[in-house]
């Protein structure tokens, strides 16, 4: 349920590389309503792209780097990732939590790796009470 401060949102990035989805958390973050409450959540960006934070600090927006999110898959820092976001949003108890991602269909990773991430993401979706896309 919406707090007394409004409603709280709960923005996780994969990473801060420079593209899209930082221009967008950014800016939603910035301009939204002040009815919204909103924190961010990001993982570690690749050693060979080019870093977006300077995005959040401009904007003077807060963000915290979830310890082991990353990029490639890896069992036991996803799982570590995903006990740091699980106790996040304990705490704050979010009315919305919106992710950004790639595409998994097509490209990123092997035929098995899609195969088992979109089994994941259809299970994740079973605990959803709605999805929205953009």
């Amino acid at each position: 349920m919406a707090s007394k401060m409004g409603i709280k949102i709960l923005r996780i990035l994969n990473r801060l590389n420079v593209g899209g989805p930082t221009y967008n958390v950014a800016n939603l973050s910035k301009y939204l309503s002040n009815q919204y409450q909103t924190e961010v959540l990001a993982g570690y960006k690749e050693p060979d792209e080019a870093s977006s934070e300077y995005l959040l600090q401009d904007l003077d927006i807060p963000y915290q780097i979830v310890p082991n999110m990353q990029r490639a898959i890896s069992p036991v820092n996803d799982y570590k990732a995903y006990q740091f976001i699980k106790e996040k949003i304990n705490n704050y108890q979010p009315t919305i939590v919106h992710t950004y991602h790639g595409n998994v269909f097509n490209g990123y990773f092997s035929p098995a790796k899609t195969k088992i991430i979109l089994g994941i993401e259809r299970w994740l979706a079973t605990k959803s009470d709605a999805i929205v896309s953009i």
